[in-house]
Formats: structure tokens, sequence, C-alpha cells
């Protein structure tokens, strides 16, 4: 009798740490977990992006609606690595909320959200992340809206000349140019377009450029993340191909390590936090300086707006559903975040303003 005894108390025990772990303990505050890459290639990424987070955590405590508990886990810039953090914030930590970043990442902890019936943000370019699941909102700027951009400014100011494409081996360019640039491009230059394409952990680049003189460019579209522009950019100059050709970039450019003499003359695609901040932006870089004692990068403000959203993102799940957040977020509109005007389309996808500058004097205007 006493085994019995003992035996149910231990099964009941096993059961409350089951529904506090998933999160079924309607006493407890959500979690929401988040996995950023705090280390690995892309760990610059991620510590902008939890300072972000942490920014805005701050705000929504001092407003009364830090509603939630934040777990954040390391996604070591590896996807297995995202995996293995995904499965412990679900299935250790209980988390009804799961953010990601990059695109690869953000696609490696998608299946694991699924078996939950969590719902997913994922900062990352690639639309195919919002696409694949009913449950994955992509809240950030994407891969579409930077081409579109760049394609329409070299369509109208480069249609006689011989265009290059260089970029990063990873999915959402290597997708990006392959339905993107590469049919867009063709359609509007009077010649085609020559793409080349780099590992992002390459320190020389030079095989590619030489193909690219070779081929004539007299453009060359850049699209990668930007901590390995540093070597690239060198041997762009070194080689002459950066006076022979404009440089046109994506965000990769933005916050590059690339000393300014470099970058004179170079047009960067990017949101209009980049070029024109709104009084929310003003104000998160002024609290962001005063807290960090440094400026943030755009994936900073991406972080910020999201994490002031989590509540209401919450909320949302709560009385619509896992599957009913995308159609929420998009019945809400367009809105004014710290990075200027977004909207969700239904896929998804946010859809962010926005434009193109130039460098000039080591400050990028809009052009």
């Amino acid at each position: 009798m006493v085994l019995a005894l003992g035996l149910l108390v231990a099964i009941g025990a096993a059961v409350a740490v089951k529904l506090s772990s998933t999160g079924s303990d309607p006493t407890k505050r959500p979690v929401v977990g988040v996995i950023l890459p705090q280390t690995g290639l892309l760990g610059q990424i991620g510590q902008f992006e939890k300072e972000g987070f942490e920014l805005a955590f701050d705000h929504l405590r001092a407003e009364g609606r830090l509603t939630f508990d934040a777990k954040f886990e390391d996604g070591r810039s590896d996807k297995k690595a995202v995996a293995a953090a995904a499965n412990k914030l679900v299935d250790l930590d209980g988390a009804r909320l799961l953010i990601t970043s990059t695109t690869g990442a953000s696609l490696a902890a998608q299946p694991i959200a699924q078996r939950a019936d969590i719902a997913q943000l994922a900062f990352g370019m690639g639309s195919e992340i919002a696409r694949g699941s009913p449950s994955t909102v992509r809240f950030y700027i994407g891969v579409e809206e930077e081409a579109r951009a760049i394609i329409e400014f070299v369509g109208k100011r480069f249609k006689d000349k011989k265009v290059a494409i260089l970029h990063g081996s990873e999915a959402q360019w290597t997708a990006a140019i392959k339905d993107i640039y590469r049919p867009q491009l063709d359609a509007v230059l009077k010649q085609s377009c020559f793409v080349e394409q780099y590992d992002v952990k390459d320190k020389d680049f030079r095989a590619h450029i030489t193909k690219m003189r070779e081929a004539g460019a007299q453009v060359v579209i850049v699209l990668g993340y930007g901590f390995e522009y540093g070597p690239l950019m060198a041997q762009l100059h070194e080689t002459g191909l950066a006076k022979q050709a404009a440089i046109v970039g994506g965000w990769g450019f933005i916050y590059t390590p690339v000393p300014t003499d470099q970058l004179e003359g170079v047009f960067v695609a990017g949101p209009m936090y980049v070029y024109d901040r709104n009084n929310a932006g003003q104000a998160f870089d002024k609290a962001y300086l005063a807290k960090y004692g440094h400026r943030p990068n755009f994936d900073a403000a991406f972080a910020y707006e999201l994490a002031k959203r989590i509540p209401d993102v919450l909320d949302l799940v709560k009385s619509a559903g896992t599957q009913g957040l995308k159609k929420e977020l998009v019945r809400q509109g367009s809105r004014e975040g710290v990075f200027g005007k977004y909207h969700f389309a239904d896929d998804g996808n946010m859809i962010v303003e926005t434009a193109v500058g130039v460098y000039k004097g080591g400050t990028i205007v809009r052009e």
C-alpha cells in the first residue's frame, strides 16, 4: 500500500513537471524561446539582435507589459545546434513562441515549432521561411524588397552596361539569383548578366574578380552578409575592378567593416531606417547608444521592434490560434516601426519600405 502510494505521488510529480514544461500551466508566465547566433561565423549579427531584445525588454518592463519570460539560446551559427536549442526550448522550457535568426537557422527550427504547434517569428531574408509553414511569420526585410530596389535602380541607371552579380552561396541568395535577379535583369538590360558565387568563409576572391573583369563587367552587384567584405572590397580595389565598375549591393554594405575610402560611391539598398530615421527610430538610436555605448545596426532595430510586439503576438495566438496569427497580423494593416513603415503579406512575410542610397564621405545618403 505504501509502495503504491509512493508510485502515485511520483507519477503525479512527473505529470506536473510535464505540464509545466509544455507551458500548459495557466498560472505560469509564458516562455518565449529566442535562438540567436551569439558565437560562430554570424556571431556579430546575433549580438546586435540580442541587445535590441534586451533594450525592448527594459522598455516593456517600464510600461508594465513584460508579461512573459524570455530564454536565449546560442544557435552557434550552426543548423544542428539550432535544432538542438529549439528542441530544448520546446520540450524542456515549454516555450509557447519561438524566435529564430537567419534563414538557414529558421528553417532548421521550423519542424520543431510545427511539431509543438507553436508560432515562430523569424529574422531572415528568405520568403520560403514563412511560406513553408502556416504558423511561421518572417519579421525582417525580405530578399524580394531588396532585389526589387536594386533591379529597379540598375535598370534605370545602368541599362546599357554589362552587369555581374557576385553573391554568397547561401540559400537565400542562390534562390534569389535564380528566381528574381537573373530573369528580371535579363528582361531590362541589353546584355545578359554574369554570375559568380563565393563561400562566405572565403578570404581570397581574386579568381571571381578576374572572371568578372574578363567578362567586361561595368556594374557589380554584391550580395552577402557584410563581414566578409573586408578582403573582398580590398581586392576589388587592388585589381582595379572597383574603378572600372560601379558597385551596387544590399544590406551587407550597411554595417560592414570596410574602410570609408573603399565604400565611397557604393550604392546600397536597405530599409528606410538606414537613410531617414523617423521619430521612433531616432528615439531607439538614442536609447541604444545610452545603454550599450555604441550605435545600433538595423538588425538591432528589427529585433527591438519584434520584441516590443511579443505581448501583442502572444495575445493574438491565444485568441486566434497558432495558425490564425498570419491572418490577424495582415488584418492589422500597415504600422510605423523604428525602421519605417511595414505590413505583412498573406503568406506571413513582412514587407518593409526599401530605398537605394550611396556612400558619400562615409555616410549613406538616399539617391
